[in-house]
């Protein structure tokens, strides 16, 4: 098991137990494993931990892991990286509820208008 588990590699996990602590019981791999190097690799590292920090455990989340997967698959393939993590951080946010409006005034509450 511990050769298909590797970083930046979709899964699909089997585990048992109750409470927080459980046994993985089986991992298989759902995709190739993302080819990264330097900057997108340690990029690839801190959404991980920004999502380990700010998710709640044993809490679904499927709109978020659609863009984790799209962010992870562009960290791979493109050279942009701050683009790509602004992006994240701007859904990952917005699926917290703590969205940003950019059409109203945060002070005031009015609406914006565009010039």
């Amino acid at each position: 098991m511990k050769a298909v588990l590797q970083p930046f590699t979709p899964l699909l996990l089997r585990w048992s137990g109750k409470g927080d602590l459980k046994t993985l019981t089986k991992a298989e791999p759902a995709a190739l494993t993302l080819p990264m190097e330097t900057l997108s690799l340690y990029s690839g590292f801190y959404i991980n931990e920004v999502l380990a920090r700010v998710l709640e455990n044993q809490t679904a989340y499927p709109e978020l892991f659609q863009h984790y997967l799209r962010c992870i698959t562009e960290l791979a393939t493109q050279k942009q990286i701050e683009p790509i993590l602004r992006t994240f951080e701007f859904h990952t946010l917005k699926a917290l509820g703590y969205g940003v409006d950019f059409t109203h005034c945060a002070a005031t509450g009015c609406q914006l208008i565009r010039k």
